[in-house]
C-alpha cells in the first residue's frame, strides 16, 4: 500500500480511512490477531516520524479460502492539491488507473477532486451458486448505475461479500468468472480496485454474495 501510494505521489500521511479485515490465525487456534494488527499499524501509523492517524474500522471475516492468508487492507487517500493525472481526451477523465495490466483488478484508481461519487449494492438470489447470484447481482447494478447516467468503467471500487461453503471456502473461482465478463474486458476495460470478503451471512437465508460499489461521475 505504502509503494501504491507513492507512485501516485502520496504517502500515509495522506489517508483519510483504513479498513483492515482479519481472519482466524490457525498459529494461535483460530483466535483473531489483533495484537499482530495493531503492532503492524504501528509501525506506520502514530509514530514519532509519522504523527498522523487515519479513521479505522478492524472488523473479521470467517477467512478468505486460504489459511495462509490472514488480513486485507484497504484504504482511502486525499491527495492535498489537485494532481495533474488524469487525461481530458480520455473515456474517463475522472479516472486514472494503477496496477499491472494483465491484472484483473486494479492496485488502486485517482479519483478527480470535480467527479461527484455514486454508492450502490445489490444481491440476488437467482440461482444457487456464486456465480449466478453474482451474475445477476452485477446486472443489477449496471441497471442502478444506468438509471444514474453511470457505467461499469466508471466503477472506482467494487467489495464483494461472500458466505462460505460448507467446507468453509468461499468460491473465488465463481465470483471471479462473473466478474471478468464485466470488467476488464475488450468492451469494457475498467478494473476497479477491489477486496473479496467472506462473511457469516448475508440478510436473506439464500443469500450467497452481495456486492457494493463505488462510482465516479464524469465532470
Amino acid at each position: 500500500l505504502q509503494e501504491n501510494l507513492a507512485s501516485v505521489g502520496l504517502s500515509f500521511k495522506d489517508v483519510v480511512y483504513l479498513r483492515a479485515f482479519l481472519a482466524p490465525d490457525v498459529h494461535l487456534g483460530g483466535k483473531f490477531d489483533y495484537d499482530g494488527w495493531n503492532a503492524a499499524y504501528g509501525e506506520f501509523f502514530n509514530t514519532a516520524q509519522l504523527a498522523h492517524k487515519p479513521s479505522r474500522t478492524t472488523v473479521t471475516t470467517p477467512g478468505f479460502g486460504d489459511p495462509a492468508t490472514l488480513i486485507e487492507i484497504e484504504i482511502v487517500a486525499a491527495f492535498p492539491a489537485p494532481p495533474a493525472l488524469f487525461d481530458a481526451k480520455s473515456k474517463t477523465p475522472q479516472l486514472r488507473t494503477y496496477g499491472a495490466p494483465a491484472a484483473p483488478i486494479a492496485s488502486g484508481i485517482a479519483v478527480a477532486a470535480t467527479a461527484p461519487l455514486y454508492f450502490s449494492a445489490g444481491a440476488v438470489a437467482m440461482g444457487d451458486s456464486v456465480e449466478a447470484q453474482a451474475t445477476a447481482a452485477l446486472a443489477t447494478l449496471k441497471e442502478r448505475m444506468a438509471a444514474q447516467g453511470l457505467g461499469f468503467e466508471d466503477v472506482v471500487f467494487l467489495r464483494a461479500y461472500v458466505v462460505p461453503g460448507p467446507d468453509g471456502n468461499i468460491d473465488r473461482a465463481g465470483w471471479s468468472a462473473a466478474y471478468g465478463k464485466q470488467f476488464g474486458t475488450s468492451e469494457q476495460p475498467n478494473k476497479p480496485a477491489r477486496t473479496t470478503i467472506a462473511v457469516q451471512s448475508l440478510p436473506q437465508p439464500g443469500y450467497r454474495i452481495e456486492i457494493d460499489v463505488v462510482a465516479a461521475r464524469k465532470p
